[in-house]
């Protein structure tokens, strides 16, 4: 009935949105209350199977697919994929601590280098892995996430 998939869509239509370098940014910045909704009900929905890893593994393809989107679409727009990578991830990691800044408390404020590192260093991983198509650059980036997401759950739970 339809030509193409909702991914599909939601491609098209971040590539007319993305045009530009701030744009990038920008959409990026907007889309965390969608992502964090998804989260949530990701989280209501399976945290009854007390399986961790598959919820770790999930919870990164969610966050790295929306990140990829827009340097993706930027990328189809003849903009360079490195720098719509480095901001499509400045723009998450800015609109997640926005977010959650009230969570955060002040004396560890200092240790927010190492999550905007793994967000740089995910989303150049979909920056190098998306000429494999889209979902193979989402699903890379997803693999280096979820790994920093169980290393520190590991730790905090040790």
């Amino acid at each position: 009935m339809y030509s193409q998939n909702l991914i599909g869509k939601m491609i098209d239509l971040s590539t007319k949105l993305t045009d530009k370098y701030y744009k990038v940014f920008l959409f990026t910045f907007l889309s965390i209350p969608f992502v964090l909704l998804i989260e949530l009900f990701i989280l209501s929905v399976t945290f009854s199977l007390k399986n961790y890893v598959v919820i770790l593994i999930v919870l990164a393809i969610v966050e790295e697919f929306f990140k990829g989107l827009f340097t993706y679409s930027a990328s189809l727009n003849g903009l360079s994929p490195y720098i719509s990578a480095t901001l499509s991830a400045l723009g998450f990691f800015a609109g997640e601590k926005i977010v959650l800044l009230n969570f955060i408390p002040t004396n560890v404020a200092g240790m927010l280098v190492l999550p905007l590192l793994v967000h740089i260093t995910s989303a150049f991983i979909f920056a190098l892995t998306m000429r494999y198509g889209f979902g193979f650059g989402v699903l890379s980036a997803s693999a280096f996430h979820s790994m920093y997401n169980g290393l520190i759950l590991w730790m905090l739970l040790r």
